[in-house]
Parts: structure tokens; sequence; C-alpha cells
């Protein structure tokens, strides 16, 4: 385990980093004709999640659409 102490200010940029990451993935996942490709940005994306919730802060993101 890493533990690592941010400042106010760095902890909203990680979080604006964390929004943008995840709203990139969901566009590749949405695009993405290959199966397996697709599977991959989803764990990615699991782990970007993951990252926001221990940084205690839950992202605006879209919901993943049906069919996900």
């Amino acid at each position: 385990m890493c533990q690592i102490e941010l400042s106010n200010e760095e902890q909203v940029l990680l979080n604006e980093i964390l929004e943008s990451s995840l709203a990139t993935l969901e566009t590749e996942i949405r695009h993405s004709a290959h199966f397996e490709f697709r599977e991959r940005l989803k764990q990615r994306r699991e782990l970007l999640r993951n990252i926001a919730a221990k940084t205690g802060r839950e992202l605006c993101s879209a919901e993943s659409p049906v069919g996900d």
C-alpha cells in the first residue's frame, strides 16, 4: 500500500485529471469495436473510479450506457 498526502489544491487537480481520463475512457469504450480492448478499457475505468473513491470524492462521470 502506498499513501500520499495532498494539499487541497493538489487533490482538486488530481480529481480533475481523473475526471478527464474517465471521460476519455468512456468515449473510447463506446467507440471500440474490439471486445478484448473494450474489456481492458473497462478494467482501467474501474481502477480510475477506485482511485477517485480513495481520494474521498465521487467523479462526475456519465453512467455506463446500456449494454456496457
